[in-house]
């Protein structure tokens, strides 16, 4: 039996060269005063994650954050217990080394679990290897950093280990590999990567059915399969009940095609898997047709031409087949709305939730990368076998398909090479471009595209034929197997390395804003609690987190879908929406002439006083019930109307208000993210309004006693209270995750106990 001291031996060499390649890539990020580029990492990543850092020091959890878009649920949209993020919250490293060795380590792990995966399908230690290298090194992965999604990365760099422990438990038929992939699916789940998770279980369910046909059927196998799905909501609902619960509130709880197919990737765009940057470059230059691109989905020229030669001679084989028709469908889905097929997926619940098709290509990448292993494997076992090309069937077709492509591939080098005047005067024509780059100069713009294409055009013809040579000289035995894989190796790094050294940028890690040092200088001063209303490019930044300054603003990927909706439909333009979410200060780079507002200060950022400010907690004492939420936008805009006059709700109440003969008394003691206590004096039946964000999970106590907390103007806190002096709390209960908790641990437990059964009976450890 294989010991797994000697599984480790056996593959020291290939553990060793991951993290010799890693390292290399790394080297160039180690700058001083320098961290990895992300968008999603400099607009609210960090801030986020040092909220979440801040909190967990005090021994809380962050189910709360009150300063982005007045109070929203945090805990369920976040990787707080995703391992990494878990040690970043233990040790005490600062936020741009977290991120740089979470992103490092994340691609070293997607080379050693593509290599197991591969391993595991038969292929060679040395096609393995290769595999590992294309698929830790990939666009799909490495790129999404700079879109700032390293939630992503964490949850696409364990998509072969999934594969990986599904196969395994076929091969050995045994329940533990399938638990643990409930396990991988998990961590999938806390890296908020949920729709990469859905999208891999999918996978590897056809997976599942394609290997089934290759063995004497076994109801077994399909228990066990079950198995690895039920477990997976199940010891992750801690994570996954908060998360599926706020999606109903959050504004994708309710949405439509068109966000269900936004990032469709356009059939047209599949040119950049040989030309990466025909349609631009990312944030600069792309004019495809999604609004934006961060990524590239480029994996290199010489997996595509090693997946040809799987495809080419061993087309009757059952893994080329499967991953074949695998990478077709998957490009099909990535398509989106240009597909009808997609539709289908919008009738599927939480499937039709997510948005941006084009993440399929993900599967796409994967599927080309195994059928290159396999391509590879071919080539070294004709290597091996010292056979003649007479013997190899085909040979001559291929050679003739491989000329023919290289001559194409030069010919249109060329010719492009000559048509720069042409093609920018083309391009100046196309709507892609004049509504793309709108007052800007469009031959510049064409000049530049030009360069870039005309440049992948160069690299596609240079890779190309050196990859092909290189092969061809393998067949011809002119060159032995350890030569062919050090050549290949360099020829793919170099190819890949290039363009992703243009996709992955560094940043300085203090971004200085003379603004923000402004905003704080005068605000710190205020001891009150409060919001502020950034206006124009302000209103995005989430430096208010850190500063501790509640913003009616923010950028989040899934705000509450009550507060989108009030500021699309109200908005911010209206008085009385700033006063009813206790908007006391304006920031901005315009004047304001209003009667409302006061300037306080005038130096890069201009800083007004709301004068009309209500208070964060009142009493009135009258009450309309409007039960249309459009009803109650339209009445909130109304010039005249006073929020102090009657409370808006949704719901008729069975208590009476009473009018007051004296002011009451109302002050907050205690203000924390997670609970907020309120002590009142008055003479009179009434209803407190709380200008804070209604939630279902949050609860309040009048005295100890629980009461209900009813949504009032259609978003924010209101509870009925009693003349007389009473202690209230708002709490934030969050049942969903406490719920979770209780069946992720019953949950974790049997797992563990079915493990450990069969751990016992068969000694599976030992032939692991």
């Amino acid at each position: 039996m294989r010991t797994k001291k000697n599984w480790i031996s056996e593959n020291i060499i290939p553990i060793i060269l991951f993290a010799v390649l890693t390292s290399i890539y790394a080297i160039r990020f180690l700058e001083p005063d320098k961290m990895i580029f992300g968008h999603d990492i400099i607009l609210m990543g960090q801030y986020y994650d040092g909220f979440n850092k801040a909190l967990i020091d005090k021994h809380q959890i962050p189910y709360w954050i009150p300063y982005v878009f007045s109070g929203m649920p945090h805990q369920p949209t976040a990787s707080i217990f995703y391992p990494t993020y878990i040690f970043y919250f233990l040790l005490n490293f600062s936020y741009h080394n977290f991120i740089f060795f979470s992103y490092i380590l994340h691609i070293f792990f997607a080379g050693l679990f593509m290599y197991l995966f591969a391993r595991s399908i038969d292929l060679s230690k040395f096609s393995a290897f290769i595999v590992g290298v294309f698929w830790m090194f990939c666009g799909n992965i490495v790129t999404l950093i700079n879109a700032g999604h390293l939630n992503n990365v964490h949850t696409i760099a364990l998509i072969p280990l999934l594969f990986y422990f599904i196969e395994k438990g076929i091969q050995k038929e045994y329940i533990s590999y399938f638990i643990a992939g409930s396990f991988v699916a998990n961590l999938q789940i806390l890296a908020f990567g949920h729709q990469y998770m859905v999208y891999s279980v999918f996978i590897v369910a056809l997976y599942f059915v394609y290997r089934l046909k290759s063995k004497i059927f076994n109801y077994k196998w399909i228990l066990f399969f079950m198995v690895f799905i039920l477990f997976i909501p199940l010891i992750s609902a801690f994570q996954f009940i908060p998360a599926f619960f706020y999606n109903k509130f959050s504004f994708r709880g309710d949405v439509g095609y068109e966000f269900f197919t936004s990032w469709s990737y356009h059939p047209t765009e599949i040119v950049t898997f040989l030309l990466p940057r025909f349609f631009g470059l990312m944030e600069s230059t792309y004019w495809g047709h999604s609004p934006f691109w961060l990524t590239s989905e480029y994996f290199g020229i010489l997996p595509i031409v090693l997946a040809f030669i799987a495809i080419f001679f061993l087309i009757k084989d059952r893994r080329v087949i499967f991953f074949v028709s695998l990478a077709g469908l998957a490009l099909l889905l990535s398509f989106g709305k240009y597909t009808p097929l997609y539709k289908l997926l919008y009738k599927i619940p939480v499937v039709n939730g997510f948005r941006s098709p084009a993440r399929w290509l993900v599967f796409f990448a994967f599927s080309m990368i195994i059928l290159a292993g396999i391509g590879f494997d071919f080539i070294l076992n004709f290597i091996n076998k010292k056979d003649k090309l007479s013997n190899l069937k085909y040979f001559k077709r291929f050679l003739i398909i491989i000329v023919v492509l290289g001559v194409t591939f030069t010919f249109i080098w060329i010719i492009f090479s000559l048509s720069s005047s042409d093609f920018i005067s083309y391009v100046q024509k196309l709507d892609l471009i004049k509504n793309r780059f709108i007052n800007q100069d469009l031959t510049q713009i064409g000049s530049i595209l030009y360069k870039m294409i005309l440049d992948d055009l160069f690299r596609l013809v240079i890779f190309f034929c050196i990859s092909i040579v290189f092969i061809l000289l393998s067949f011809y035995n002119k060159i032995d197997k350890y030569s062919l894989i050090i050549c290949l190796l360099i020829i793919y790094l170099v190819d890949i390395w290039t363009i992703e050294s243009l996709c992955v940028k560094t940043t300085f890690v203090k971004q200085d804003d003379i603004r923000r040092e402004e905003i704080v200088s005068v605000l710190e001063k205020d001891n009150s609690i409060y919001r502020v209303y950034p206006m124009g490019d302000l209103y995005s930044k989430n430096w208010f987190i850190t500063d501790k300054i509640q913003s009616v603003g923010g950028y989040h990927g899934l705000p509450l879908k009550r507060y989108q909706d009030f500021v699309t439909k109200v908005g911010f333009n209206n008085i009385h929406s700033l006063n009813l979410l206790n908007v006391k200060y304006l920031l901005c780079n315009q004047d304001i002439n209003h009667p409302n507002f006061k300037l306080i200060f005038d130096k890069d950022i201009k800083i007004y006083e709301n004068l009309s400010l209500l208070p964060r907690v009142y009493l009135v004492n009258n009450i309309t019930v409007v039960k249309n939420i459009e009803d109650i936008y339209k009445t909130i805009s109304l010039e005249n109307f006073n929020p102090l006059n009657s409370v808006i709700l949704e719901e008729d109440i069975s208590f009476k208000l009473d009018k007051p003969n004296k002011p009451y008394e109302v002050k907050i003691l205690d203000y924390s993210p997670n609970n907020i206590s309120i002590e009142v004096n008055t003479d009179s039946n009434s209803m407190l309004v709380l200008s804070e964000i209604f939630y279902p999970e949050w609860k309040a106590s009048i005295d100890g006693k629980e009461t209900k907390i009813y949504p009032a103007y259609g978003l924010i806190r209101a509870i009925y209270i009693e003349k007389g002096r009473h202690n209230i709390v708002f709490f934030y209960k969050p049942t969903s995750f406490f719920y979770g908790i209780l069946i992720s641990v019953f949950s974790l437990i049997i797992a563990l106990v079915i493990v450990f059964i069969e751990l016992k009976k068969s000694e599976v450890y030992d032939k692991m």
